[in-house]
């Protein structure tokens, strides 16, 4: 069975204790996972409610942390282990065009490569990086990522203090395909 390429974004407040609440959402749903048991305040987890191509796609999340600090903002494709698999396989996807309000970020649309080689403010495989593309949905660079390949950004968010993010995605090879 083919698995189609959605996209993935967690936002994670753990480390510092910033309770999250999810809002408003576009064409993505987000919660605080069950899978992070007493913890699964301080996380929030979205995945788009249907499978994208390879044309580049809109997508709109919010947020309210419940705390003054830092989080991370987490791009990444889907989890995906087939049956009579022992691992994960990557379904990439793309990312760019990012716009991030009500909150301090570095770069949120990849265009600044700092002296280590990697897109200013993020962190990431260097190898995942797109550059001169005239292929990006704005400017000239962006992002690939899959489920264990994310990029991440640590974030500073005010308590109350609403946080939008809007994106571009679109699934990199075959429409992002995995037959295993």
């Amino acid at each position: 069975m083919a698995e189609k390429a959605t996209v993935r974004v967690d936002i994670d407040g753990v480390a510092n204790k910033i309770e999250l609440k999810p809002d408003v959402c576009q064409n993505i749903a987000m919660d605080n996972p069950s899978w992070l048991g007493d913890k699964k305040q301080f996380y929030l987890s979205s995945v788009s409610k249907r499978a994208i191509g390879k044309e580049w796609q809109e997508f709109f999340l919010s947020f309210i942390p419940q705390e003054d600090g830092k989080i991370k903002l987490i791009l990444k494709g889907p989890w995906y282990k087939p049956v009579r698999t022992d691992k994960n396989l990557p379904i990439w996807i793309a990312y760019d065009n990012l716009e991030i309000i009500g909150a301090e970020s570095q770069n949120p649309d990849f265009e600044l490569e700092s002296v280590n080689g990697i897109f200013d403010g993020w962190n990431g495989d260097p190898a995942n990086m797109v550059k001169g593309s005239s292929d990006a949905r704005s400017g000239k660079n962006y992002i690939k990522v899959w489920h264990n390949a994310p990029f991440i950004q640590e974030i500073t968010v005010h308590k109350g203090k609403l946080v939008s993010v809007k994106f571009s995605v679109k699934a990199i090879g075959d429409d992002g395909v995995v037959n295993p």
